[in-house]
């Protein structure tokens, strides 16, 4: 059984968003790190588990996997961000768990229409994740729900404008799927994992 989500996240990861600057190759000078910013745990998001991606506007999004709340309600399902690079933080987005999605493990994708596209591995309409779309300015439309097995890993944008992802479990034999989805939320399953030659529960894109 998939050991629940975040437990083991939250025992080790250190809970900041930091800028890193490394030395260039073949110099021996020390790696520079300054941290921006410590996540709280509270409705500003907690656990962020992926990277990050720098947006047209300069800004870096991202995802906590858990934490989030908007005023005095704490949701504790996630959150999406932004952060200037000097660690000016916003919180575009909390997930309620509901069908906005919930648990997003994976971090986001600017699209060709310069929008932003995620993932959750918990939540939406069947409670079993789901893609989602999202302004700048963090208005959020679910475009798809998956019925089992959400997905872990990030959407990619290809050459057709369409996107393209895994769902860590789900399929024929519930074993995970490689799907596509078009922009305005189309969902076609491309292959179905066997946990055979061609494996099974992916977790990457």
């Amino acid at each position: 059984m998939r050991p629940a989500p975040h437990l083991s996240a939250l025992l080790r990861r250190p809970l900041t968003a930091a800028a890193l600057l490394l030395a260039a190759p073949g110099v021996q000078a020390g790696v520079v790190f300054t941290s921006i910013y410590s996540f709280t745990g509270g409705n500003d998001g907690l656990a962020p588990e992926a990277g990050l991606v720098q947006g047209s506007d300069g800004y870096f999004y991202g995802t906590t996997a858990a934490g989030g709340g908007s005023g005095t309600t704490y949701y504790g399902d996630g959150t999406v961000f932004k952060s200037s690079t000097n660690g000016a933080l916003i919180t575009l987005h909390a997930f309620t768990g509901g069908s906005d999605g919930s648990d997003p493990e994976a971090g986001l994708v600017q699209g060709s229409d310069g929008e932003f596209y995620g993932t959750t591995y918990l939540g939406g309409d069947s409670s079993a994740g789901s893609v989602f779309w999202m302004s700048a300015q963090g208005a959020l439309t679910n475009l798809c729900s998956f019925s089992s097995g959400g997905p872990e890993a990030p959407v990619i944008q290809a050459s057709d404008g369409c996107l393209y992802g895994t769902t860590f479990a789900g399929g024929g034999p519930n074993e995970g799927t490689l799907f596509k989805l078009s922009t305005n939320g189309v969902l076609a399953t491309l292959h179905s994992f066997t946990n055979g030659s061609d494996g099974a529960y992916p977790r990457t894109a």
